[in-house]
């Protein structure tokens, strides 16, 4: 079985990311538009052609989203797609418009923090979601109705970094970072 990797989006800058992605025996800081990967052999432990990627904020770290897509030679049918999105939603652009500075409509602090974190929304929170670096929700809540300024108790979750997922009245989704010690 031959398989190969197509990337679709990468715009993970290595300037505000530290990225490695393995394979085999072979580490690389970018992945290739196109890769083949070396035939996997049944029956001998199944070599693992997908070892490992990591992709971690240094201090600045900017929105990222890189999408890559597995799939047979001999059989396309057999697929999968791994996609990996840091920051707030990023939509094709169908235009050019005048870009205009905003005031971040959220806000969400301390951060880092230990037991409860505040959130901020001028327009109002609808619902937000903790997850861990694995994607797995830590914690959610939806508001029947609308808030503008909302405390979330964190006491019961480990240390470590979490993703935060806010959606607003307006239905903008804000994502972002935040670090529970």
């Amino acid at each position: 079985m031959v398989i190969k990797f197509r990337t679709y989006i990468n715009s993970v800058d290595t300037n505000n990311w530290d990225f490695l992605y393995c394979y085999y025996n072979n580490c690389t800081d970018r992945i290739d538009y196109e890769r083949v990967c070396a035939p996997m052999v049944k029956g001998k432990g199944e070599s693992k052609v997908f070892s490992a990627l990591t992709i971690e904020p240094k201090l600045t770290p900017k929105d990222c989203e890189l999408c890559v897509e597995f799939f047979e030679l001999s059989d396309s049918s057999y697929r999968d797609t791994l996609y990996y999105r840091f920051g707030n939603r990023m939509e094709a652009a169908v235009g050019i418009n005048t870009i205009e500075a905003n005031e971040p409509s959220v806000e969400v602090y301390p951060n880092p923090t230990t037991e409860q974190v505040t959130i901020k929304s001028k327009a109002g929170i609808s619902s937000f979601q903790m997850m861990g670096l694995s994607g797995k929700v830590v914690l959610s809540e939806n508001h029947a109705q609308s808030t503008n300024h909302h405390v979330i108790n964190l006491s019961e979750l480990k240390p470590g970094p979490y993703f935060i997922r806010i959606e607003e009245i307006n239905g903008k989704v804000v994502t972002g970072r935040l670090m529970v010690q």
